[in-house]
């Protein structure tokens, strides 16, 4: 291969991928893994009496990316139930959407037990879809029993 060559995949990979949005990669585009940009999806949300299920804006990731990792900052205050985590995929601009059931979130939930220090996890997973969203479901919450959330998204390529 040409030494050049390679230098010019690079850049036109890095054009395609700005034209598409706010992504950043590392490494090259090929035998490397393309990363994007590390996106908010829920920013310290909290579920009290008031909210109780929480929706992300959707992410447009069409076909760049076939992996994610989402990264949770949970945290509780007294004795709420539980939370729920729902990752969601669309493959019709967002109208239908369904929910992600492989590995560990076919049931990504915790209760206040395990959240009342403090949690931070990230599990990965496969992109099902052309969009993606995270909706958060809380139970047992209200005016003093509480949990606060932190979500982020990275999609990621297979080298």
């Amino acid at each position: 291969m040409p030494t050049g060559y390679q230098s010019a995949e690079k850049s036109l990979w890095e054009i395609v991928l700005a034209l598409r949005g706010t992504i950043t990669t590392s490494g090259s585009a090929t035998g490397q893994t393309q990363r994007s940009a590390l996106q908010s999806l829920a920013a310290a949300e909290v579920f009290d009496d008031i909210q109780s299920t929480f929706t992300s804006p959707t992410i447009t990731i069409g076909d760049l990316f076939g992996h994610f990792t989402l990264f949770l900052n949970i945290d509780s205050t007294l004795a709420p139930t539980d939370i729920r985590f729902i990752v969601e995929f669309s493959n019709d601009g967002g109208t239908t959407w369904y929910e992600y059931r492989q590995g560990v979130f076919a049931s990504l939930f915790y209760e206040d037990v395990d959240t009342a220090s403090g949690l931070l996890v990230a599990f990965s997973g496969d992109n099902a879809g052309a969009e993606f969203r995270l909706r958060i479901v809380a139970v047992g919450t209200d005016v003093t029993n509480l949990f606060t959330v932190t979500a982020d998204v990275e999609f990621f390529t297979s080298p």
